[in-house]
């Protein structure tokens, strides 16, 4: 346990120091039967003087003490810190003793009592105060407390001017020792930049610091008048101590109610989080999968939905249950506050200060939205699934997922795989989580998302909706072989071919014969080589008639081979039948075309033929094909 002199305030630790280095405070405990004693230091007559609860066990509100035969309230400023003043008693070299009892412990604090020594008159003090009060004042942005603090200052005036000497001397004392009290209430400057900063997060609920600001606003004010209201409680002696107190008061109030009423319509609790349109909300919400069905290596976005209130008798989170504490100590705060004011109004009838209001309850309010993309980088996202690679992004108040199959996994009796997503949110205003299942459908090898299809064992994508079955499918193609050609457009094969008859001559000057046909296919190939005899005609013409001498004709025999060497993918089936067609298209519009029709599994034809741009059939020839 410490008796301190002045404490600076944290948000959720409060830290107490001494106010003066001369006033070096030793605690030392000494137990005699029930009785405690503590050595309190130094003190001046209307001093505030602080207890941390780490040694002296309060609970209630306030606690009587006594002093040299004076009651005392050792009233509660915060959860870990009480205050009090002495008023009436002498500077003295002696020690005096404030006692008091918890339970059936008694309780005793020392103290010294220095002389107050002024270093002004009491109306340069007054002057003084006052002019740091007109300073406060061109720092209040609002109008109303600007207008009721120059009342108030006008009331402390018409007091001074009816005082005693003696009143206006006690004034002096009780503002020089509580200098530093009346600087932090009537200072607005710190208060209102950061009443300024918590606008930013009036417009924008994900910026947490700035909701901290607000709080940390909040629980200074609340602190600095919690402290100040034990000397406030010691002016109603005098009056001008009382009326002086009251501007001060008011202002830092102001600015706490402030705090407050903006704090208090945040929605900042997190009481449950869910995916879009789930049905199914709360803490920890879940979602059918009957919406969430998507494609391997697709992009899909899910919203996720925030549920938040505001501040509440109930809320859970540390930040906002100290908020709440505080709350309730400006309640009684203001209650002794307006007590001052009742006796400043009794003591000058045409004061007629207004009491305070006590500050407003909160509204009940309730925020869903999205996240937000802070709120998402806050997430942890899972997946109960091995199977798939999950990769995530942040999308417009949702999740982006993508799902991809992972190397060496056996994927071959699976459509789809269902994946159960998992989303976490913990923050220092809660904690909430949300889960769905979602459908992820598998490509087949027929590229169908969520289709049946497989590769069989002769490695033939069948099923599905390939139109194929494994067992049609792993016969052999009877297409794939070779053969061997035995006819030449309807001629065996050798057969001679003559065309282009001269008949003054009685001679062919085309003549050609195809001696052997070979034709190759395979699953990626094709290929056909011939054996061909051409018979070159020379012959012998009159200069000047240009007329053929028939005598000079001579028909000489060329024996060469021919090949054309393609893929079989080159030819296109017509639908399911045993026509496959290569199409060749010529830039000036001639067509050549090459056709291979399935007569049954040992025999085919094969043909082909050149459309010029007229579109007469022109070269055309035919093979009909047996098996080897």
């Amino acid at each position: 346990m410490k008796i301190l002199k002045f404490a600076t305030f944290l948000l959720l630790i409060t830290v107490l120091s001494c106010s003066k280095s001369s006033d070096k405070i030793e605690i030392t405990p000494v137990k005699d039967g029930e009785t405690f004693v503590f050595n309190g230091g130094a003190t001046f007559k209307y001093e505030v003087n602080l207890i941390s609860t780490d040694t002296i066990p309060f609970q209630e509100e306030s606690i009587e003490a006594e002093l040299n035969g004076e009651k005392i309230q050792i009233n509660k400023v915060d959860d870990v810190t009480w205050g009090y003043a002495i008023a009436n008693v002498t500077a003295s070299s002696s020690v005096v003793d404030l006692t008091f009892k918890i339970g059936q412990d008694t309780y005793i604090i020392n103290h010294v009592i220095n002389e107050i020594v002024l270093d002004d008159t009491p109306e340069e003090i007054s002057n003084t105060y006052f002019d740091k009060v007109e300073v406060a004042k061109s720092e209040i942005t609002e109008a109303s407390t600007v207008a009721e603090v120059s009342k108030l200052s006008d009331i402390f005036d018409d007091i001074w001017s009816k005082a005693t000497e003696q009143e206006k001397k006690e004034f002096a004392e009780f503002y020089t020792v509580n200098k530093e009290m009346f600087a932090n209430l009537i200072n607005p400057s710190s208060a209102e930049n950061k009443s300024k900063e918590s606008v930013v997060y009036l417009q924008n609920k994900t910026s947490i610091s700035e909701s901290n600001k607000l709080a940390l606003l909040f629980a200074g004010s609340v602190f600095t008048l919690g402290t100040s209201i034990q000397a406030g409680v010691r002016s109603v002696a005098n009056p001008l101590a009382a009326a002086a107190f009251v501007v001060a008061a008011v202002i830092s109030f102001k600015v706490a109610v402030r705090a407050w009423n903006a704090y208090s319509t945040l929605q900042l609790e997190l009481i449950e989080a869910h995916f879009e349109n789930s049905q199914n909300k709360s803490k920890t919400a879940s979602k059918t999968n009957a919406d969430n069905i998507q494609n391997e290596g697709q992009n899909k976005s899910y919203g996720i939905h925030l549920t938040l209130s505001n501040i509440s008798e109930n809320s859970e989170i540390p930040i906002m249950a100290k908020v709440w504490s505080n709350y309730k100590s400006l309640q009684g705060i203001t209650e002794k506050i307006n007590s001052v004011i009742a006796f400043v109004n009794d003591y000058n009838p045409f004061s007629d200060i207004p009491s305070l209001d006590y500050p407003s309850a909160p509204p009940v309010l309730k925020d869903t939205r999205p996240i937000t993309e802070e709120e998402y980088n806050a997430l942890t996202i899972s997946n109960n699934s091995s199977k798939l690679k999950q990769t995530a992004s942040y999308s417009g108040g949702g999740i982006s997922l993508k799902f991809d199959k992972k190397k060496g996994e056996d994927y071959s009796d699976l459509q789809k795989v269902s994946v159960g997503v998992s989303v976490a949110l913990n923050s220092e205003f809660g904690n909430v989580n949300a889960s769905m299942s979602v459908d992820v459908l598998l490509k087949d090898c027929n590229d169908d998302f969520g289709g049946d299809a497989f590769m069989s064992e002769c490695d033939i994508c069948v099923e599905g909706k390939t139109g194929k079955t494994e067992e049609e499918a792993c016969k052999e193609n009877p297409l794939f072989g070779s053969w061997q050609a035995i006819s030449y457009n309807g001629k065996s094969m050798g057969t001679l071919t003559e065309e282009l008859y001269n008949e003054e001559c009685d001679v062919y000057l085309n003549t050609h014969a195809l001696n052997s046909s070979l034709m190759t296919i395979s699953e990626e190939d094709f290929s056909v080589t011939e054996n061909r005899t051409v018979y070159n005609v020379t012959y012998s013409s009159d200069g000047e008639t240009n007329e053929v001498d028939c005598e000079s004709i001579v028909k000489t025999p060329e024996t060469s081979n021919y090949s054309v060497n393609l893929k079989l993918k080159d030819f296109t089936q017509e639908g399911s039948s045993n026509v496959y067609k290569n199409v060749t298209t010529y830039s000036d519009g001639q067509v050549s075309t090459l056709e291979i029709v399935l007569l049954s599994d040992t025999s085919l034809r094969f043909t082909n033929y050149h459309k010029d741009t007229d579109g007469i059939t022109r070269n055309a020839y035919s093979l009909l094909y047996s098996k080897k």
